[in-house]
């Protein structure tokens, strides 16, 4: 999060030197956006910058979890089949 409070200002500022007509420098985009809209211009899009970087954690949470549950799941199995062949269980994880 405090990697997209520091660089969504700078990402305000280069759009608008993309999409000027005419060439601006980075300080006069910048003054330009404050005049438009004060500090809080410099944060216009904060919003679904923050909601674009949940999915990536949510899919690393979620894919982690599936993954303890089907080693956890893999293991009885393994487990299963080695007391019904006589033998000892594997040491496994927690």
């Amino acid at each position: 999060v405090g990697n997209i409070l520091g660089t969504t200002p700078l990402e305000v500022v280069a759009l608008k030197m993309q999409v000027n007509e005419e060439p601006l420098s980075a300080a006069a985009a910048a003054k330009a956006i404050f005049e438009d809209g004060g500090v809080g211009a410099f944060y216009r899009g904060l919003m679904a910058s923050l909601v674009l970087c949940t999915n990536p954690a949510i899919n690393l949470t979620v894919f982690d979890q599936l993954k303890a549950w089907m080693l956890k799941l893999l293991q009885r199995s393994a487990d299963r089949r080695a007391a019904a062949a006589g033998g000892a269980p594997r040491p496994g994880p927690p």
